[in-house]
């Protein structure tokens, strides 16, 4: 058996448009900083393969493993760099998704509240 939580307060149509009007602004500063973290992983990325393979031609060793490891080493922070700007990026990714769910959500509320209130079209 579901229990369902009082209502605290009546959402106008005015409420719920301004709150689709604060998410879509959030939404659009959001996905603009995406394009820019995207840039930078991809950037941060490139720099670190290019250095990984000069890297790895100067390294010296018996094996294949060896020599991949001396590289490794020798570019860890730009490997850090990269994976740190990945997951930002990431992170900008996600919120984004989740200001589309919740603008997704007040688009129905609204709509639910618009045709209460007689509104609908």
């Amino acid at each position: 058996m579901t229990v369902q939580q009082p209502v605290r307060g009546t959402v106008t149509p005015v409420q719920a448009e301004r709150e689709l009007r604060r998410l879509a602004r959030k939404l659009e500063s959001r996905t603009d900083d995406l394009a820019g973290l995207l840039r930078e992983a991809a950037e941060a990325e490139v720099g670190h393969r290019v250095e990984h393979a000069k890297a790895l031609l100067r390294a010296e060793g018996g094996t294949i493993a060896e020599r991949e490891a001396v590289a490794m080493i020798a570019v860890e922070r730009l490997l850090l760099d990269r994976k740190v700007k990945e997951a930002v990026a990431d992170a900008c990714r996600e919120s984004v998704r989740s200001l589309r769910d919740q603008i997704r959500a007040v688009q129905s509320v609204n709509a639910n509240v618009r045709e209460l209130a007689g509104l609908s079209s």
